[in-house]
């Protein structure tokens, strides 16, 4: 991957009460992002994080009655 790659959402996306995944939509595609550096998607996220060029999202907030 390289910066031609349009990420155009990211939002973390929680498991028991902690960040797990990243919900994004990469390339007109939407895929669920294991934090795993040897994901090509995950080190593509990061890098663009860094550079300023996309925000994470918080996790949606679940009501648990």
């Amino acid at each position: 991957m390289n910066s031609t790659t349009n990420i155009t959402s990211a939002q973390w996306i929680q498991v028991g009460g902690e960040n797990k995944f990243i919900n994004a939509t990469i390339d007109g595609q939407v895929f669920m992002v294991p934090f795993d550096t040897n994901n090509k998607h995950y080190v593509e996220i990061l890098k663009q994080v860094a550079d300023g060029d996309l925000t994470i999202d918080a996790a949606p907030v679940l009501d648990e009655e």
